[in-house]
C-alpha cells in the first residue's frame, strides 16, 4: 500500500530553442515538468496556457510524457520585445491530479529558470539611401575615370545583411564605398535584412552614366610608311592620296564635315582634312 498525500507541483521549466532573433511566424517551444506523474482532465490549448511578458499566450500544448507538457509559441505581428519571457502557467476549467488523487494547487503558477534571450522582431527595417558624389545626376554623363557611391541607413546590429547590386549583376554585401569604372549607364539597387530575418523596402535606385577615356581610340592610314610626292606638272599635278581612318569609342558628331589633323612632314604642320562618315 502506497500512502500519498502530497500534491503534485511544477518542478522545472525549460526554454528549448537557442537564444536569438525570431521574426513573424517563427515558433518557440517551452517544456514544463511536474514533480510526479499527473493526469490532466480537460487539457486543451485554451485551458492550459503559458503566459508571456509581451501579453501573448502559447498557441498549443501537448502532454509529452507522464509528467511533462510542451508549449508552442508562434511569433505574431505587433508583439515585439527584446526579451521574451514566460511568466505563468494558466489552468482554466481543468483538473491536474496525481495517481493518488492529490490535486495541483492554484490556477496560475509562476515559472522561472529560463535563461535564454529571445528577441522578437516583426518590423521590417528602413530602406537604405544610395548617395552619389555631389553634382552627379542621372541627367548628365560623368566625364571622369570612375564614380564612387555610398549607402547609408543600414542597421548596425550584428547579423544585419546589407545588400546592393549594380545593374543586373549579382548581389553583394555592402562593406563601404563602391567605385564603378566601366563606361555606360549604371543603376544601383540596395536593401537590407535585419538580424531577425525581416527584409526591408528596396532603396530608391540611383542611375548615372560614366563616359571616361579618350574619345579617339585609333588612327590608321590605307598606305604603308613611305615617301609620297606630287607628280605631273605644275599645271596638271597628280597627287598621292592617303586616306586616314579615325576610330572613336562611341558615336561622335563633327560640325561642317571637317576636322584638323596634325601631319608630320619634317616639321609639324596643321592640315584641315575633309571628314566622311565611315560608320
Amino acid at each position: 500500500i502506497v500512502i500519498d498525500t502530497k500534491a503534485p507541483t511544477v518542478s522545472s521549466f525549460e526554454e528549448i530553442l537557442a537564444s536569438g532573433n525570431y521574426n513573424l511566424g517563427k515558433q518557440l517551444y517551452f517544456a514544463v515538468s511536474f514533480s510526479e506523474e499527473v493526469n490532466i482532465t480537460g487539457l486543451s490549448k485554451d485551458n492550459v496556457q503559458l503566459e508571456f511578458n509581451n501579453g501573448q499566450y502559447s498557441s498549443e500544448v501537448t502532454k509529452t510524457g507522464p509528467s511533462s507538457l510542451l508549449f508552442k509559441y508562434v511569433v505574431t505581428a505587433g508583439h515585439d520585445t527584446s526579451a521574451l519571457k514566460a511568466k505563468n502557467i494558466l489552468f482554466k476549467n481543468v483538473t491536474v491530479n496525481d495517481n493518488a488523487g492529490n490535486v495541483l494547487s492554484g490556477d496560475k503558477i509562476q515559472v522561472s529558470g529560463g535563461s535564454k534571450a529571445y528577441n522578437i522582431d516583426t518590423v521590417a527595417p528602413a530602406k537604405p539611401v544610395i548617395s552619389l558624389p555631389e553634382g552627379v545626376t542621372s541627367d548628365t554623363p560623368v566625364y571622369e575615370d570612375s564614380v564612387t557611391f555610398t549607402i547609408t541607413g543600414f542597421e548596425d546590429a550584428a547579423g544585419t545583411q546589407k545588400k546592393y547590386k549594380v545593374d543586373n549583376g549579382s548581389l553583394n554585401d555592402y562593406t563601404g564605398d563602391v567605385t564603378i569604372s566601366s563606361n555606360g549607364e549604371h543603376t544601383v539597387y540596395a536593401y537590407q535584412i535585419d538580424a531577425a530575418g525581416n527584409q526591408g523596402e528596396n532603396a530608391t535606385p540611383v542611375t548615372f552614366t560614366l563616359d571616361s577615356g579618350n574619345v579617339l581610340t585609333n588612327v590608321t592610314a590605307d598606305k604603308p610608311n613611305g615617301t609620297y610626292t606630287v607628280k605631273g606638272t605644275e599645271e596638271a599635278p597628280v597627287k598621292d592620296v592617303i586616306n586616314i581612318v579615325l576610330e572613336f569609342r562611341k558615336e561622335v558628331y563633327i560640325e561642317n564635315g571637317k576636322i584638323k589633323v596634325n601631319v608630320i612632314n619634317d616639321n609639324t604642320t596643321e592640315k584641315e582634312l575633309t571628314c566622311s562618315d565611315g560608320g
